[in-house]
């Protein structure tokens, strides 16, 4: 197989995206330059790795499925809207998370970073923030509005949710945007081996 584009995620249950979707449709009247993300694609991003090849991939399924059968399930929320930057024109609107244990998803974070590096892939240069993406802004335009609608629904709850899995995906990029598919799922806490989707 050819190299793909891949990162590893946490997916989000159907009834979180759709609130997510909603914070979305409250932001929107900004008028601010931003691509958002469709909420069926929204995920909590691990690692994003780049290229993929066969010769790695072997590896970091190996190395993903030791750190998921160690890890456990999480109890998360996703709670709060932000940016990055946090001051200043933003770049990417997020909603946050929390966990029940904290410093859990972190570790599992670090886990997916220690597999990835076995298999040959360059250390990440940016800490791990816990996050779901809801869009990417494009260009200043009315980026003080935006910040003043983010701060009116910054307490955001979009539920809470029990991860079990992490998800090896490919991501094919197009005109209408990225298409996402499962490569391979790692059960939290599972002995059991993952396999293809």
């Amino acid at each position: 197989m050819a190299p793909f584009r891949a990162f590893i995620a946490v997916p989000l249950p159907d009834a979180v995206r759709e609130r997510l979707g909603a914070a979305q449709d409250r932001l929107r009247p900004a008028g601010a330059d931003v691509s958002w993300v469709d909420p069926a694609r929204m995920h909590v991003t691990l690692r994003f790795l780049g290229d993929l090849a066969d010769e790695a991939r072997a590896a970091l399924e190996t190395g993903l499925r030791r750190t998921a059968a160690a890890a456990g399930p999480l109890d998360l929320a996703v709670r709060g809207l932000g940016t990055f930057p946090p001051g200043g024109v933003p770049r990417v609107v997020w909603a946050g998370l929390t966990e029940r244990e904290p410093g859990r998803l972190a570790a599992l974070a670090a886990g997916v970073e220690a597999a990835a590096a076995e298999a040959g892939f360059a250390p990440e240069k940016r800490p791990f923030a816990a996050h779901v993406t809801l869009g990417r802004v494009k260009s200043p335009r009315n980026a003080p509005a935006l910040r003043t609608l983010l701060d009116r629904h910054r307490d955001l709850d979009a539920g809470s949710f029990r991860a079990d899995t992490i998800i090896l995906y490919r991501s094919d990029l197009s005109p209408r945007g990225p298409t996402y598919t499962d490569m391979a799922r790692f059960p939290l806490g599972a002995a059991a081996s993952a396999g293809p989707c």
